[in-house]
């Protein structure tokens, strides 16, 4: 479907800025992308690794913005603190094509507190609402098929749902 919604002669703009330090290398993630992308037709691939490298880009140069995973506190943060955050709004305003993996499909939710039982807030991020692109419906990547969650984060996910009025 990508490969029919997409314009083919510009690249992909790969941002897994939301990653850990030490979990992989920027070689290992741009190695992980090219196979992910591997059917899709397109110009080439672009990598950023900072949220400052982001800010700068012209997303409109991209055929589509793939946002990785990780931890989606330091993710949504690190995209308002750059000034990245509107311009992904402005982005998808004028049609921009985004895909998010985990943390960056969890932030085009509601609220990202959803993901409280798989990430960390370390970064003491306040305000946990998210790019709503859902019409209210926040996103928890994994849930309940992966075995990436472990029985106590499926339980702890379980009992927040339940305390929360929009599920």
């Amino acid at each position: 479907k990508l490969n029919e919604i997409i314009d083919n002669s510009k690249k992909i703009l790969f941002i897994p800025v939301a990653m850990e330090e030490g979990d992989h290398t920027p070689e290992e993630c741009y190695e992980w992308i090219q196979g992910e992308l591997s059917q899709i037709k397109k110009a080439g691939i672009d990598m950023v690794t900072s949220f400052e490298e982001l800010a700068e880009k012209n997303y409109s140069d991209y055929a589509c913005l793939f946002i990785g995973g990780g931890n989606t506190y330091k993710l949504l943060k690190g995209l308002r603190e750059s000034g990245s955050y509107s311009k992904i709004e402005e982005y998808l305003a004028n049609d921009g094509i985004i895909i998010g993996g985990s943390a960056g499909a969890s932030i085009f939710g509601k609220d990202i507190d959803v993901i409280k039982p798989m990430d960390d807030n370390y970064v003491n991020l306040k305000d946990t609402l998210a790019f709503n692109k859902f019409n209210g419906y926040s996103i928890f990547p994994h849930y309940p098929l992966c075995t990436y969650i472990s029985e106590e984060e499926n339980k702890a996910f379980d009992e927040y749902k339940k305390a929360q009025e929009t599920y």
